[in-house]
């Protein structure tokens, strides 16, 4: 019996064959569809309000894959399972991916072999067991249908057809469909459309990953001209202004979705804590104003980037992460700093491997780089290393510096960690404001708790002043954050005030973070900090040249001089348009401007040699 069973085969027509795979390829995506984190009844609207545009360009490459593999093959289920086993499996680790990491999978993170290794030893057995059960099931399908269901032999000839044809369309879609930045914006999103999670969830993860691959690329600037930069590096290499006999330490912290838009929401804490009350008395003390960051909600390292390097993000965006362009010593504010006798340390509370801080910091010039393995018996809160003990990590190796190098100015650069998204249910706190604007149950959530991770790093910071006030060492604090919180846009539009046209928050409104620039008393008596002209609110990568003018160093790399310059004249720079305090809001046009020419020229010469 089992062997007239084992001898029973199904073998298909061509036409079947095409028939199967058609309605193979869209079952796969509705499969795909089901694993992401939009419901049914958002998925349809995704749908309905894109034409079905999503469902049609996520089937289109499951299908020509498939009927590529089935001419290649000759077999139908050996094509269809290929491919069913790939999309399969691609599919479940985006799910895992956020599900862990709260973001998408992106084409380079299959090229992050440390990263992966990380993540994957720090998942638990139970993860491990369900994902075999899974990967088992499809393999025995497979085997099945190979086993059962054959096909019939098909004429060379046919088969040769079928495949360069499959191969042609494969290629015709992606070069006019997968990789059209117009028609991907177009599309309908549920949610933040700035979140990749959200874009994901409702444009489907095959279309949007093929997307981001299609446009990840290093491109040269339109009329790049190296001679301009070389000129420019020539005519600014003059002698550093003369080094004072006691230069101040300078902390720098970046403050994970540090924001504050509280001050200015529609927002009562009376009978709560204020969780910027610490931030307002230091405004009174400090030079103040905002910065433009690269990505809304997330993008730390693109930040840092452009804060050290003075290279601007948003003008490498066919880069998956800009700390990819850093793989050898790259000039940068740290490396700036140590020329004037400064010892570097930069210490961040997560895991050394993630996007390769513990390479590119030593890059950048940092003599050391601290990570999470490096802090011992840590305190958790919101699923990170919390902001008291990552301050308290900061102080100690500040006071270690101090004991073992006297006399020596330290540079200190902290990343904290603990206010990172998602907020909802994060620190299961109550509510802990009151408001005027209609909430929705969700948002009161995610804002309540993102506010009792806003009064932690608030008081910290309040701690870490008064602690450098009691100091007879000079010392400059710039804390800035950022990112805006990744919170919905829906509750980010009930918290912020309308910006009225020709504004720079017109357009850059979800991209602005506070900055402060602060010194203590012994650092006020040597007059540490100098004048610097900074526009209220300016492109992230000048924040290091602004630090640089207040210390008066620029001069020692030209590039940092030239943005003490730009940061006055063009004030705001992003992909493809530029902001003046004269001329507002104007499209960048290569060839027409020149000294935003020899910027975006001199970022790409810098990245590239």
């Amino acid at each position: 019996m089992v062997k007239n069973f084992l001898s029973k085969k199904i073998y298909l027509s061509l036409s079947a064959c095409l028939v199967i795979i058609s309605i193979f390829a869209g079952a796969i995506t509705v499969f795909m569809f089901a694993q992401q984190f939009n419901g049914a009844e958002k998925i349809w609207r995704c749908m309905t309000e894109s034409a079905f545009l999503p469902f049609i360009l996520n089937v289109l490459p499951i299908l020509l894959a498939t009927l590529l593999a089935f001419f290649l093959t000759g077999s139908a289920s050996v094509s269809c399972g290929l491919v069913g086993f790939a999309a399969i499996f691609l599919t479940l680790v985006n799910r895992y991916k956020i599900v862990f990491r709260k973001d998408a999978l992106m084409p380079w993170d299959l090229t992050l072999g440390a990263e992966f290794m990380g993540i994957a030893r720090s998942l638990g057995r139970e993860f491990y067991f369900a994902l075999f059960e899974k990967v088992a099931l499809a393999f025995l399908l497979l085997a099945g249908l190979i086993f059962f269901v054959r096909t019939k032999r098909m004429r060379p000839r046919i088969r040769l057809a079928g495949a360069v044809c499959a191969a042609g369309l494969i290629l015709a879609v992606n070069f006019t469909l997968l990789n059209n930045a117009a028609l991907y914006s177009s599309l309908h999103v549920e949610g933040n459309i700035y979140n990749t999670v959200d874009n994901y969830d409702s444009k489907g993860f095959l279309y949007s990953f093929i997307y981001n691959l299609n446009s990840s690329r290093l491109q040269k600037p339109v009329g790049y001209d190296r001679r301009a930069v070389d000129s420019a590096i020539a005519a600014g290499a003059r002698p550093a202004d003369e080094v004072r006999t006691r230069m101040p330490h300078v902390i720098m912290v970046l403050s994970e979705a540090f924001s504050d838009f509280p001050i200015d929401a529609p927002l009562s804490f009376e009978g709560f804590t204020d969780p910027l009350a610490n931030y307002k008395q230091i405004l009174q003390e400090a030079r103040h104003g905002y910065i433009v960051t690269p990505g809304f909600g997330g993008g730390t390292a693109d930040t840092e980037f452009d804060i050290f390097t003075g290279v601007n993000t948003r003008h490498f965006r066919g880069i998956p992460y800009s700390f990819r362009l850093i793989n050898k010593p790259f000039n940068s504010m740290a490396r700036t700093l140590s020329t004037l006798g400064y010892a570097n340390i930069a210490i961040h509370p997560g895991y050394g491997w993630f996007y390769n801080r513990q390479n590119v910091y030593l890059d950048l010039g940092f003599s050391r780089f601290i990570s999470s393995s490096e802090f011992p018996e840590y305190r958790m809160k919101g699923m990170y290393i919390d902001e008291t003990y990552t301050m308290e990590k900061l102080r100690e190796e500040f006071e270690k510096h101090l004991a073992e190098n006297p006399g020596q100015p330290l540079f200190e650069f902290l990343i904290t960690i603990q206010n990172h998204g998602p907020y909802p249910d994060k620190y299961l706190v109550a509510k802990n404001f009151n408001s005027s604007a209609q909430l929705s149950q969700q948002d009161e959530n995610e804002l309540a708790n993102y506010l009792e991770g806003l009064a932690d790093a608030d008081r910290e910071l309040g701690r870490l002043t008064e602690y450098l006030k009691g100091l007879e060492e000079p010392v400059v604090l710039l804390y800035f954050g950022d990112h805006r919180p990744a919170l919905s846009v829906e509750l980010l539009n009930a918290m912020l005030p309308q910006e009225p046209p020709g504004s720079p928050g017109e357009k850059i409104e979800m991209f602005e973070a506070p900055y402060i620039l602060w010194q203590n008393p012994s650092a006020e008596a040597l007059e540490s900090l100098g004048k610097t002209n900074a526009p209220e609110i300016m492109s992230a990568n000048y924040l290091g040249a602004l630090l640089l003018t207040a210390l008066g160093q620029t001069d020692i790399d030209p590039y940092f001089s030239f943005l003490a310059d730009m940061m006055t004249q063009y004030p705001i720079v992003t992909e493809h348009e530029f902001w003046t305090e004269t001329g507002g809001w104007q499209v960048y046009t290569p060839g027409k401007n020149a000294g935003l020419d020899l910027l975006i020229h001199w970022e790409y010469y810098r990245v590239t040699n």
